[in-house]
């Protein structure tokens, strides 16, 4: 789910946004090869880009599609 927003190889990249909210939570996402280089995506949870909103689907689904749903836990 997030491998069209993948980064080349070896980069580090934040998204960018037009409206963004700054308290919500931020999400690093890091792929790495067997010869351990590292490829980075930040994203900030606030944005509110239209242009990231298939990224934000992607990343709240990322727990469930993870098999880790229950351990995440949303503050009441």
């Amino acid at each position: 789910a997030l491998a069209p927003f993948r980064p080349a190889t070896g980069a580090s990249e934040q998204t960018t946004c037009e409206r963004q909210a700054t308290d919500m939570s931020h999400y690093t996402v890091v792929w790495s090869a067997a010869d351990g280089t590292q490829t980075t995506l930040n994203h900030d949870g606030g944005c509110m880009s239209a242009k990231n909103a298939r990224l934000m689907e992607a990343l709240k689904s990322a727990p469930a599609r993870l098999g880790v749903a229950d351990w995440v836990r949303r503050p009441e």
